[in-house]
């Protein structure tokens, strides 16, 4: 027994050596993983701060070199980064830049797009994008984009786009949808004075349309099929007399948009002038089944009453051309020709005094529509005085447009 107890003790000895050495070979190896990480930690934070600083280097390089005039130089300099992180939104929005300056539109606005909705760089890039499509004529893709836009950054956190979009209207002619866009614009600032300028030369100092067609017909020759585009050129034509030719770009964009209510509208005022009453009351009386929408439209649109007014009285009714005409007048009550067309209706039924007083409206209306419309002309109102705005409320006043004279009356009173 002692022998074998003898024997046994080498045998305990021996197993804790071989586990030491395995703890140990353990450690060494744990001590080998961690100095790897390490290193590897180290390279990476070093890479890091390269690619920061190689970053904030091409940025700047690229910076200045737009600056210089060299766009295809600028974005050279970034091309290695946006290979690495085509995300990298600085970058983005300077390549887009550097697009737009060599007139590479297309790629410039798909730049421009690369950037999210819930980036904080996403309302200049919209706003960028928008600008691209207007430079390369593509101009319903810009106004889509711009009242998208306007959307997201309602006026005036973004007032240069609400610019753009009120040239886009003033140039394709669409008065009444300018004015109803400054109108919801003033409805959630009344006192805003550059609202409250554009609309008032909005109504006294349209866009000719002489300067408009050759504006007009550089677009459509660049983006032919544009349907707002083919509107307002068949709109400008009309205007100048040349009603054949209005009415060849109005029927196009009347196929292309069957149930847009401007260009229904437009279509049936040239048709009216033409004598077509018959096609002209086909255009305004769609079917219900098939444009339910544009149907309610119609019949909460003042000029659409107007147009429904002239077609019965072209048939001889006049009761119902009066009828027509006061639902008219109920939507857009300071519009004159419908206050002075109203008494001559009334005077044609023999209601003479409703007559004479309908006159009497109209000729109120004129007087202040003629202040108003020599205060535009004069340019006064590039330096407004607190009198000049008093005035503007007061005849604003007299043709019951209550928005806007108490906005003019609000930006009176912060003259001292």
């Amino acid at each position: 027994m002692p022998v074998r107890a003898l024997s046994e003790e080498p045998l305990e000895n021996d197993s804790l050596t071989a586990s030491e050495e395995r703890q140990k070979s353990r450690l060494r190896v744990f001590c080998a993983s961690a100095a790897v990480a390490l290193l590897l930690l180290l390279a990476y934070g070093g890479f890091l701060v390269w690619f920061r600083m190689a970053t904030d280097n091409a940025l700047a390089r690229a910076q200045r070199q737009l600056g210089q005039g060299k766009p295809a130089e600028a974005r050279g300099s970034l091309e290695w980064l946006l290979a690495i992180d085509p995300g990298q939104e600085e970058a983005v929005l300077l390549a887009g830049k550097c697009l737009q300056a060599e007139q590479q539109w297309n790629a410039a606005a798909e730049m421009f797009g690369r950037i999210g909705v819930d980036s904080p760089r996403h309302q200049e890039a919209s706003l960028s994008q928008a600008i691209t499509y207007v430079h390369d004529s593509r101009i319903e893709a810009a106004e889509d984009a711009l009242l998208k836009h306007l959307e997201r950054y309602p006026y005036p956190g973004s007032q240069a786009a609400h610019e753009e979009l009120r040239w886009i209207y003033f140039n394709l002619m669409r008065r009444r949808e300018l004015e109803q866009y400054l109108k919801a614009s003033l409805e959630q600032h009344p006192a805003d004075f550059s609202l409250l300028f554009h609309f008032l030369y909005s109504e006294f100092r349209p866009q000719v349309a002489e300067e408009a067609l050759g504006y007009l017909r550089q677009i459509n020759e660049k983006r032919p099929g544009q349907a707002s585009v083919l509107l307002a050129l068949g709109y400008g034509q009309y205007r100048t007399g040349d009603g054949t030719a209005a009415w060849q770009q109005i029927r196009k964009a009347l196929e292309l948009r069957p149930a847009h209510l401007e260009t229904r509208l437009a279509a049936a005022e040239i048709l009216l002038e033409q004598g077509q009453a018959e096609s002209a009351e086909t255009i305004v009386s769609p079917s219900e089944g098939e444009f339910s929408s544009l149907v309610q439209r119609f019949r909460s649109d003042d000029r659409w009453w107007r147009q429904k007014s002239r077609l019965a009285e072209l048939r001889g009714d006049r009761a119902q051309a009066l009828e027509c005409l006061e639902k008219a007048l109920a939507l857009r009550p300071f519009e004159r020709e419908y206050v002075f067309h109203r008494s001559v209706l009334l005077q044609a039924q023999g209601r003479e005094g409703e007559a004479a007083e309908s006159r009497e409206d109209a000729k109120r209306l004129e007087e202040s529509e003629n202040q108003l419309r020599l205060i535009v002309l004069s340019g006064e109102l590039e330096h407004p005085t607190r009198k000049l705005c008093l005035q503007v409320a007061d005849n604003y006043e007299k043709r019951g447009m209550k928005l806007q004279a108490g906005g003019w009356r609000r930006v009176a009173g912060q003259f001292p």
